[in-house]
């Protein structure tokens, strides 16, 4: 069985990694960074 943590941490590198790779996309985008992370800490 996988541990929810495990996946929270994987969630959080997917993340993580996303952001980085789509900066250029996401900056035109009406959201800043941080309602995007707002966005994830609230799902989890």
């Amino acid at each position: 069985m996988i541990d929810v943590y495990i996946l929270d941490l994987l969630v959080i590198a997917l993340l993580l990694l996303i952001v980085t790779l789509g900066s250029g996309w996401i900056s035109r985008l009406p959201l800043s960074f941080a309602m995007i992370y707002l966005m994830v800490g609230f799902f989890l």
